[in-house]
């Protein structure tokens, strides 16, 4: 594993059932306490997530790793002087413990803590920040008792670099995003998170910091053959699951047995995309049936195929998440022409 988990929250809907599907499933977020999609402003696509509550927070767990990254979007409403609101991101053990943080202040610095406010690990000069408008921040740690490190980039310009540190031997395994620090007190401020790209090191590549990223959301444009999977509820499979805000049971496709197929082209992607660091496939599903209900999300790149991994599905709708670093075709890095001629596919197990 390299990179982990990416979110543009472009995929989740809108309203009250947004937010129980931030959570649905190991290719969505862990937990959510009060979070948003926000719909008024984004970085990329068209939404966001929102923190606008002292108690606001999400959180996600992977792969323990020593060597993690972390890249985002922060959009902060106001830079307020008068109040000790301090938005804050820590890093977790796989038991919830705060091992570091990375927080934000009202003076447009960034600071780094360890395990508590008392420790700090590296800060940046004031003014850095800007307010009303979207900034992207890269981190990384590379966790050891002796030549630990940190740094942070800030639109891609390092503003920390710390080495030669204690940083313990506790690998991180979640990341939360807070509205406000507690150990610090005070007023909370509002902020918006876009394009979070989550990394460690595990892999030959994409184990490294990967730039100011956006991360775009691109749905099934054109049913492709094999398609063997029925279609209820619309004129074709990638109508049936293309739509923004999912609809659960009122259009979908549907295997009733294994081995069964259904193959799709994307939408054409945006003018911009250049370098693609990795492709995310997201598939949302449940079984109705009394089987094992496993299927599996792959991707066929000039005849060669890359296959996730088995994924169990269960009565309840849910996010069975599949990262594909490289193109299968060569095992090399994504192009946006490969990219875009690709087909995606799933596939029933059983």
């Amino acid at each position: 594993m390299t990179v982990a988990f990416a979110d543009s929250f472009d995929h989740y809907g809108t309203g009250s059932g947004a937010q129980s599907r931030l959570v649905e499933g190991e290719g969505a977020w862990t937990s959510i306490d009060g979070a948003t999609i926000n719909s008024s402003i984004s970085r990329t696509g068209a939404r966001c997530l929102r923190l606008s509550s002292a108690s606001h927070s999400i959180q996600k767990g992977f792969t323990l790793g020593l060597t993690i990254g972390l890249a985002c979007a922060l959009y902060f409403d106001v830079l307020d002087q008068t109040t000790v609101n301090r938005p804050s991101i820590h890093f977790m053990s796989a038991g919830g413990s705060i091992l570091f943080s990375m927080v934000f202040n009202p003076n447009g610095s960034v600071v780094v803590y360890g395990s508590s406010t008392s420790t700090t690990l590296g800060q940046s000069s004031g003014g850095l920040i800007t307010a009303g408008s979207w900034n992207h921040f890269e981190i990384k740690f590379s966790i050891s008792t002796t030549v630990g490190s940190v740094e942070v980039r800030l639109n891609g310009v390092t503003i920390i670099a710390v080495t030669d540190l204690n940083l313990g031997s506790t690998a991180i395994g979640i990341v939360q995003y807070r509205c406000t620090y507690s150990s610090i007190g005070g007023s909370f401020q509002a902020w918006n998170i876009d394009d979070v790209v989550l990394w460690n090191n595990a892999g030959s590549v994409n184990n490294d910091f990967i730039g100011p990223a956006r991360v775009y959301t691109q749905y099934p444009s054109a049913d492709m053959s094999p398609m063997e999977w029925d279609v209820v509820g619309a004129a074709s499979g990638a109508a049936a699951i293309n739509n923004s805000t999912p609809d659960d049971d009122t259009s979908y496709v549907q295997a009733d047995s294994e081995d069964l197929l259904a193959e799709f082209t994307i939408g054409t992607l945006p003018a911009d995309v250049e370098r693609i660091t990795s492709i995310h496939m997201v598939p949302r599903g449940r079984i109705t049936d009394g089987g094992a209900g496993v299927i599996l999300s792959y991707i066929k790149s000039d005849g060669e195929i890359a296959e996730g991994a088995n994924k169990s599905l269960s009565t309840s709708y849910a996010y069975r998440g599949e990262v594909f670093q490289v193109d299968p075709d060569g095992d090399i890095q994504w192009t946006k022409t490969k990219a875009q001629n690709a087909l995606f596919g799933l596939k029933r197990v059983s």
